[in-house]
Order: C-alpha cells, then structure tokens, then sequence
C-alpha cells in the first residue's frame, strides 16, 4: 500500500482531471478549502503524465474529455497505481456507462451535476476504509545496543 501524502502536507493529494474551467474551478477550491490538496488536470495526456510524475491519493476523472476517453485514463491509471482511488464524475447516465466506467476502474461514478458536499461525504467514506502504511521504523542504534521494534514485536 502506498502512504497517503507527504507528512508535512498531512492531507490527501487529488488529480482532478476536468476540462470544463467552471466544474474544474470549483472542484479545485472546494476540494482545497476541505483539507485536500488539488492538483487540476485540463488534458487527458496531462493527467498521466502528472500522475507519472507525483503521487496521488484520489483520481476525480471526467469521461467526456475533448482530448483522451476518460476510461481509458481510468484503465491506464489503474493498471499503473492499484491503491488509487478512482471516482468518475461525468454527465453520461446510461447504466452501460455505469458499467464501463467502474469496470474500467473506477471506485465510484458521480453523475453531473452533483452536490460537492455528496462528493466530499463520499470522498471521506472510500478514504477511511482505505489502509494506508508507512515504512517501518528504522532501529535505534546506541553504541553497541541495537533496539529494533519492529523485529521485537515480530513483524519484520
């Protein structure tokens, strides 16, 4: 499992992948003004590269962009980062959709328009049931005394 974000951040690191300057603006402030740390994507391209290129917690991807399908991003994306948590957000409501978006990936598949505070509340219940890890400690070395907690609780 990957570390959820930075400790001196302390908060989760979004991609939003939205090329609509409206939708994208306001996901990027609500997002930032709750705690995350929104990183906004116009392009599909864009979005696998920023995603190559730092880590991400959450994916909040749109479908219909002009430039790259959005279940493609969501199958490479996938493919790529297992642990990352993949929410579609996307005016297409057909259940075939529905169907395509979370078998390409997807955790979760908000149809526009949605309410940010059900986006939010649904961002909260896919994160908490997440297990995040971080690397173990390293042993305390003192003279010749060597304390290794992690060895001493059995876990290494």
């Amino acid at each position: 499992m990957r570390t959820p974000a930075a400790p001196d951040r302390g908060r989760f690191v979004v991609l939003v992948v939205e090329d609509d300057d409206i939708v994208g603006r306001h996901l990027e402030t609500g997002l930032r003004s709750n705690g995350y740390a929104p990183t906004w994507s116009h392009t599909g391209p864009g979005a696998l590269t920023e995603a190559s290129q730092a880590s991400y917690d959450v994916l909040l991807l749109d479908l219909g962009l002009p430039d790259m399908d959005g279940l493609d991003i969501a199958r490479t994306l996938r493919a790529r980062l297992p642990d990352l948590l993949i929410i579609i957000l996307t005016a297409r409501t057909d259940d075939i959709d529905v169907i395509a978006g979370l078998d390409a990936g997807a955790d979760d598949y908000l149809v526009k328009p949605f309410s940010l505070t059900i986006l939010l509340a649904r961002l909260r219940a896919h994160l908490r049931r997440r297990t995040f890890t971080s690397p173990p400690p390293e042993p305390v070395t003192l003279g010749d005394l060597v304390l290794d907690t992690v060895a001493a609780d059995g876990r290494r």
